[in-house]
């Protein structure tokens, strides 16, 4: 299991665009996505467990390109 903790956003946070990532890579419900969203919009730390390093590496990268922040653990 990997974990891909999104802290915080820089002022060019696309919200949307990192909604769509979470339904479309983290198998998120809509209302999770967006509350995910919307805590980082307000600094609180966010954790996307997933199962597969690659997809948490995907995940990270594009969140980052959204302009979110933050980094990638390995739990196993």
């Amino acid at each position: 299991m990997n974990e891909v903790i999104l802290t915080g956003c820089m002022p060019e946070f696309n919200q949307i665009g990192l909604t769509r990532l979470l339904i479309d890579k983290a198998n998120m419900q809509l209302h999770e996505a967006k509350s995910c969203s919307d805590s980082i919009l307000e600094s609180n730390p966010v954790n996307i467990k997933v199962e597969s390093y690659e997809l948490a590496e995907y995940i990270l990268a594009e969140a980052i390109k959204s302009g979110a922040m933050g980094k990638l653990v390995n739990l196993e």
